[in-house]
């Protein structure tokens, strides 16, 4: 049975044909891409306080991860629903009682990914790279179709 499987399996590997195949590299050396990316990110994201100290204070955040808070899974930020720039003043009394919230323990701060953000990047443009191949490959075979019946 084992054989049966590893023949198929090289069956189905020897498939597609060469422009086929460096699409699929390219595909997977985006996925492994976007991967490294989120673990970068969420290894390496500031930490929260040091972001809440400061002259004007901004909780970090970056394209794939955020701050939770682990009790109620709401995302931490300084900005409330449709605002979309503060005076440094009003961040840093929001700062101050987000810290304050932190040493009450009301708060629990939490790294999380947002998934949806990390799937659209994964997949869109996977999908988009594969419909755009196979178009032009379609409308250049259609052109040179065309060509063919003339001569």
């Amino acid at each position: 049975m084992g054989r049966e499987v590893l023949s198929a399996a090289k069956r189905i590997l020897n498939r597609p044909n060469g422009w086929q195949r460096i699409g699929l590299l390219i595909s997977i050396a985006w996925v492994v891409y976007i991967g490294i990316a989120v673990s970068s990110q969420y290894n390496g994201i500031a930490n929260l306080y040091e972001g809440l100290h400061g002259d004007c204070p901004i909780v970090p955040t970056m394209s794939f991860v955020q701050w939770d808070d682990e009790k109620s899974g709401s995302p931490i930020d300084l900005f409330h629903s449709g605002e979309r720039s503060l005076d440094c003043t009003v961040t840093s009394k929001r700062a101050n009682l987000l810290l304050k919230q932190i040493s009450d323990g009301v708060i629990i701060p939490t790294r999380s990914i947002e998934y949806g953000s990390l799937v659209a990047a994964v997949f869109f443009p996977v999908a988009i790279f594969w419909l755009l191949s196979y178009m032009i490959i379609w409308l250049l075979r259609w052109v040179r179709d065309g060509f063919r019946r003339n001569v």
